[in-house]
């Protein structure tokens, strides 16, 4: 997140940007934005406006720093129901957020170490890549996600070119 892969967010979310996502599925300034971004943090966890805070990996390397902004507390029922959509235990995302503490942090991420990546050769970051677009003089980029390993049919989208339309509102 520090280096920006999910841009526009610099950081865990504050209050007012998770209410606004939960609320309505965009960012307090109108991005579009489905699910929120969120630091549990144990309840008894303090720290003041403007501190630095080290995260760190399993192994207790630092990975970032996050300027504190904020902490609060959530319902865990009400997120449950409001993204997604039920407070069953038996969905994943409802028995995981369960487990967590319901208070969170907010704050802005500052890289502090940079994970070896397995194809770090041919992985760019997002502002790399806007730069390279800039560069190519790419005015329309198209991206291309799935979940698991591209299948045959996945393969053939992404290599069929098909006729870019600029749908009108």
């Amino acid at each position: 997140m520090a280096d920006g892969v999910l841009s526009p967010l610099k950081g865990f979310m504050t209050r007012q940007d998770y209410r606004s996502v939960a609320d309505t599925m965009r960012l307090s300034d109108d991005t579009p934005w489905t699910i929120p971004v969120l630091l549990h943090v144990p309840s008894s966890f303090t720290a003041g406006t403007g501190d630095e805070i080290a995260l760190a990996d399993e192994s207790g390397r630092p990975l970032a720093l996050l300027g504190f902004e904020e902490r609060y507390r959530l319902s865990r029922k009400e997120y449950a129901e409001k993204v997604f959509g039920t407070t069953q235990e038996s969905h994943p995302g409802v028995a995981k957020l369960s487990e967590a503490p319901d208070t969170v942090v907010a704050g802005e991420l500052r890289l502090a170490f940079k994970p070896k990546l397995p194809f770090e050769g041919i992985t760019l970051t997002p502002q790399e890549t806007r730069v390279l677009f800039q560069e190519k003089g790419w005015k329309e980029v198209v991206a291309f996600q799935t979940r698991n390993a591209p299948h045959i049919g996945h393969e053939y989208l992404q290599k069929t070119p098909f006729p870019l339309r600029t749908v009108s509102s």
